[in-house]
């Protein structure tokens, strides 16, 4: 159950992304939420063994919750900006095509 609760954030983090970036940044973002998600899946693994063999299996497991724990606030916290976010980009592309449309005329 745990394990289709911690996927759900992904591509809706993923989509909030491309909403609340402009386009012409939207490449860099998404390469960088890609690398930041590569290198969690390759390293968290080599973090949690590290964990392992310097503290007993319960230490271990309870750093790695707290590290889930702080994850998961930062996720949610996306909610108090996420509105404010999407309204700016939408007036720059609004003021953008504004001004695409004076400079054809």
């Amino acid at each position: 159950m745990s394990g289709i609760l911690v996927v759900i954030p992904v591509p809706l983090e993923r989509s909030i992304l491309t909403n609340v970036c402009l386009p012409r940044l939207r490449g860099r973002s998404n390469a960088i939420v890609c690398i930041a998600d590569d290198l969690g899946k390759g390293l968290g693994p080599a973090l949690v063994s590290l964990l392992i063999t310097s503290f007993d299996r319960q230490t271990a497991f309870n750093m790695s919750l707290i590290g889930w724990i702080v994850g998961g606030i930062l996720s949610l916290s996306i909610v108090f900006f996420v509105v404010n976010d999407e309204a700016r980009v939408q007036q720059q592309l609004l003021a953008q095509m504004r001004e695409d449309a004076n400079n054809d005329t």
